[in-house]
């Protein structure tokens, strides 16, 4: 069995804040509001760029990234120093802190706190024009609990890694991540959502947490016409050809690179290998097109 989750040890990272009023970002007037809502800390640098690299250079862009797991394959301890789920999310505040300040000379601090959303504590990082947010739910390892139990009914209840919340049942966490996007996509020109395509005949052989992340926000996708969507396909775009410029193909190397460094760092075994080596350097990529102009809530 894996072992007992700590939330102590995951409070300790948030700094023990809890927040629930929206802050002077959530405020702002952005010409876009991008939303990467992903399953693990390292898919939507592997699978979504150079869209990601170009927006983090766009200089009123709002980026949004969610993470439904805790990407922990079973390890569910949060104790520093010894906790794969914590080199798993330095590895993404990594390449948020290379994105944002690639270009500059000027680097931020990150806030890192809690908020309460449809009554759930979610783990919140705000680091310049980035704002991430961790629901660090169980990825299924070693067959545990899953987002695809919760969807199934097996599961009619999915807790938390960090015992920070307890979504009841898949509605729960739907109207969860509604809440969220509504919290961070309003006040713009232009909404945007980038996804893993839940089509499975586009997408063949995606992982089930992939999907079913992806699924969170389609099955959202009448409530907010506003918002284009962009599908990606994912592991199996292993045999397709590089189609990135050089440029854009050092870039994402550069991004992933960062990624691992946190993993490593922290004391664990990175993904510097031939498999994810073989998504480096494709973008396959359909879009759905808005049907209404902003702002639709």
């Amino acid at each position: 069995m894996p072992p007992i989750p700590d939330p102590k040890a995951a409070q300790d990272q948030d700094l023990g804040i809890q927040e629930g009023a929206l802050d002077a970002q959530a405020i702002w007037w952005w010409d876009k509001v991008s939303l990467y809502v992903v399953a693990h800390q390292d898919d939507w640098q592997l699978f979504m760029n150079p869209d990601a690299y170009t927006e983090s250079q766009e200089e009123n862009t709002k980026m949004v990234f969610i993470y439904t797991t805790a990407g922990d394959a079973g390890r569910r301890s949060l104790v520093p120093g010894e906790s794969y789920i914590l080199a798993r999310e330095e590895g993404a505040e990594r390449s948020i802190r290379f994105l944002s300040d690639v270009s500059t000379v000027s680097h931020k601090s990150a806030v890192r706190s809690r908020v309460m959303v449809n009554g759930h504590l979610i783990r919140r990082v705000v680091y310049g024009n980035t704002v991430s947010y961790y629901l660090r739910l169980p990825d299924g390892g070693m067959g545990g609990p899953s987002l695809a139990k919760l969807r199934s009914r097996e599961l009619s209840v999915l807790t938390a890694v960090d015992n920070s919340a307890m979504y009841q049942g898949w509605g729960d966490l739907s109207k969860t991540v509604e809440q969220l996007v509504y919290r961070e996509g309003r006040n713009t020109a232009e909404l945007r959502f980038h996804l893993a395509d839940p089509d499975s005949q586009i997408n063949h052989g995606d992982h089930i947490e992939h999907r079913l992340t992806s699924e969170l926000i389609t099955e959202l996708a009448p409530k907010i016409p506003c918002a284009e969507q962009r599908l990606y396909q994912t592991y199996n775009t292993s045999s397709l050809p590089i189609n990135m410029t050089t440029d854009e193909l050092l870039n994402h190397a550069a991004l992933f690179g960062v990624v691992e460094s946190g993993r490593a760092d922290l004391g664990f075994p990175g993904a510097w290998e031939p498999l994810h080596k073989s998504w480096l350097g494709k973008r396959y990529v359909r879009t759905v097109p808005a049907k209404e102009s902003t702002p639709c809530f």
